[in-house]
């Protein structure tokens, strides 16, 4: 009886080690996102499409569900996601441009920066970028 309460309790310490492992240890690193005072202007597409100009006043919202982005275990290995439908979404500072796509999956909305990693987003991304066009 001993030895396979010691063999249970065992098995649920390894899980418990594992599932704390994946969620908190092999997460990706918080999303980059610049600063919003030096984003000079960020543009959004639909998939290839044309890119469409953003208006300064919606600069914050967009930003700030950006930087609320939740890391994933997800690898981004590819220069586009692998989802049919999704937004192309470039942030440009007056030094550098930050590449972001943001796509549905089920219920949840993901934000993809290619080989860096994938993010779960808040819905309201697809809010504030749908209302782009």
């Amino acid at each position: 009886m001993k030895k396979a309460f010691i063999i249970v309790l065992s098995a649920f310490l390894i899980i418990t080690v594992g599932l704390y492992i994946t969620d908190h240890v092999l997460r990706n690193d918080p999303i980059v996102c610049p600063d919003e005072t030096k984003v000079v202007s960020i543009t959004v597409a639909e998939g290839e499409g044309e890119a469409k100009q953003v208006d300064e006043n919606d600069f914050l919202p967009i930003l700030s569900c950006i930087r609320n982005s939740v890391p994933t275990t997800k690898d981004s290995v590819n220069d586009r996601p692998y989802e049919d439908e999704y937004y192309t979404l470039t942030v440009s500072t007056e030094d550098m441009q930050y590449h972001y796509f943001v796509y549905q999956k089920g219920s949840q909305y993901y934000i993809e920066m290619p080989y860096i990693g994938v993010y779960k987003a808040h819905e309201i991304i697809g809010l504030n970028l749908s209302r782009q066009f």
